[in-house]
């Protein structure tokens, strides 16, 4: 016996009792991602909101992450209505996959420049931030490789 858990509004909570099947309704992850776009959303209005005095190059950075992040969002669901409504039909989505990946590896590089550079501010040394930049740019290499890979991995098969 699988143990499932997954995070539900009342709504469907009541729509499940009712006798309704978990497969019918196509919804239970919108209220999760949602809430969590929403959180995301939040977060950046109060970040421009409460620090209206940063550098605009510090506001598009923010900007764009918040744009990659509801790219990311919108595919999942897209992904997963896929998934469930067209079970067993072969799936027309295999550009999801490179571009999500994508997505994360130059988030993930932003983020930890970003991270570097206030390291670099508040300690007022070299050394370590740009160690850091290198082990950044070699995980970004990487990471690139690893997508270019398992894209002609995929094609060839």
């Amino acid at each position: 016996m699988a143990l499932t858990i997954v995070f539900v509004d009342n709504d469907i909570l009541a729509l499940l009792s009712s006798g309704a099947h978990a497969n019918e309704l196509h919804v239970l992850p919108l209220p999760a991602i949602l809430r969590l776009l929403g959180v995301i959303t939040i977060q950046t209005f109060l970040y421009y909101e409460r620090f209206s005095k940063d550098h605009i190059s510090q506001k598009a950075v923010i900007g764009f992450l918040w744009l990659v992040q509801m790219f990311q969002v919108i595919t999942s669901l897209y992904v997963y209505i896929w998934i469930v409504e067209h079970a067993g039909e072969p799936v027309l989505i295999k550009w999801f996959d490179t571009f999500y990946q994508l997505s994360m590896v130059i988030c993930s590089a932003i983020v930890q420049f970003f991270f570097v550079l206030r390291l670099y501010r508040l300690s007022g040394s070299i050394w370590l931030p740009i160690s850091l930049v290198f082990l950044t740019l070699a995980q970004f290499g990487e990471r690139i490789r690893m997508i270019v890979f398992f894209e002609r991995l995929i094609v060839s098969t």
